[in-house]
């Protein structure tokens, strides 16, 4: 197994197959080990969620190894916190960011008091 921390692992996984493709492989995977083989039932799980060339490219990295795939879950609260933040300084009221994010008002602020 490749023992690596999450945030090294998220890091990986994001230069070799792009952004949105570790993130779909973290949606469906996140939080468990996943062994990579050359199987065709393996390239097929990872195509579908990836696309058959980055498949590709993440069985021949990790080829006959079992990694860890983190679940991004903090990642994906620092990208929101981001478009929040540039939300409000584009102009946009509070109201308009908490719909636009499904939060709370106050949820909304917390973010943006946190940035502060």
């Amino acid at each position: 197994m490749i023992a690596k921390t999450s945030r090294v692992m998220i890091d990986t996984l994001n230069e070799l197959i792009g952004i949105d493709a570790a993130r779909n492989l973290a949606v469906i995977y996140g939080g468990t080990r996943f062994y990579f083989c050359e199987s065709q039932l393996c390239f097929t799980r990872l195509s579908v969620i990836m696309g058959e060339a980055r498949a590709r490219k993440i069985i021949a990295e990790f080829k006959g190894a079992t990694i860890e795939i983190p679940r991004f879950s903090d990642a994906i609260k620092k990208e929101r916190a981001k478009e929040i933040i540039a939300d409000q300084e584009a102009g946009m009221t509070v109201r308009d960011i908490a719909l636009k994010h499904e939060l709370t008002e106050r949820g909304a602020r917390m973010i943006l008091n946190d940035a502060n």
